[in-house]
């Protein structure tokens, strides 16, 4: 073997090793000046990337730095710290799920609520449950019933508890339910796609499979239908993918296959027993 191809071999490996442990910062911030969680005698506090503790062990818990504040417990009670271990938020809250651009998501008493960087109260506390912010919204509980709120606290979108919306967007568009049927949002909260489908998939590539009247056809992100409903479950339980390099998987009585974006079968399965 030439030095040139072991050189060639050794900077491949490097590479991979590379990718494969990505020593990054785990405080949640980038840069020289990330501080990282330590724990010591059972209290919690940071140190820099040199091992120089920064702040002093002292609280019961914390979560790392983010937007250059982080979350910290001392007793029963959740407050958030700047970069000094100074409190910038007084011990208030009795959970904390992170901060997403500016806003806090907390519980006081029994309620969440959202609070500004200061700790400022944005409205009363109302939601039995909150989930983490996708873009500008937050799926949430109340009772039986719950929603999707914006980044004020009003409701955009009413939900029942038996409805789905993980606010997963793709291409620009989060797949939900209402009433048992399927549609898409957009990221302000408004309903682009009306629910209509038996059920959906998410968008790839421009399209997304929808299932109506027991089988699959496509949509495009106007919610117009591109490929007609005609693609079913085979015997083998082979269904339908999205799109991925200009070809979807499709299954159809006993063969599965690949369509085209015009829907033309470019390829199929021998037939099964």
């Amino acid at each position: 073997m030439s030095l040139t191809g072991t050189l060639a071999r050794l900077l491949i490996l490097t590479v991979l090793l590379v990718l494969a442990f990505p020593w990054g910062s785990r405080s949640g911030e980038k840069g020289s000046t990330a501080l990282f969680p330590i724990c010591k005698e059972e209290k919690w506090g940071f140190i820099d990337q040199t091992g120089k503790i920064i702040i002093y062990p002292k609280f019961d818990a914390v979560y790392d730095f983010k937007e250059g504040l982080a979350p910290v417990r001392k007793g029963h009670k959740w407050g958030y710290i700047d970069r000094s271990g100074k409190l910038a938020i007084p011990l208030q809250f009795e959970e904390v799920y992170g901060l997403a651009k500016g806003l806090i998501l907390a519980r006081k008493g029994n309620k969440w609520g959202f609070f500004d960087c200061t700790g400022k109260m944005l409205h009363q506390p109302r939601f039995d449950k909150i989930y983490r912010f996708s873009g500008k919204l937050a799926r949430v509980e109340i009772g039986y019933e719950g929603g999707v709120v914006d980044r004020t606290g009003q409701i955009v979108l009413k939900l029942q508890d038996q409805d789905y919306c993980p606010l997963s967007f793709s291409e620009g568009l989060a797949l939900f339910s209402m009433g048992g049927k399927y549609g898409f949002l957009s990221p302000n909260g408004k309903i682009v796609i009306p629910p209509q489908f038996e059920d959906a998939l998410d968008f790839s590539e421009g399209l997304v499979a929808v299932k109506l009247s027991g089988q699959w056809g496509f949509i495009d992100q106007t919610g117009a239908m591109t490929i007609p409903p005609q693609f079913t479950l085979d015997k083998a339980g082979e269904s339908v993918l999205g799109f991925a390099g200009g070809l979807a998987r499709v299954g159809a009585g006993n063969r599965w296959g690949y369509i085209d974006r015009t829907g033309r079968l470019v390829w199929r399965s021998p037939e099964r027993e």
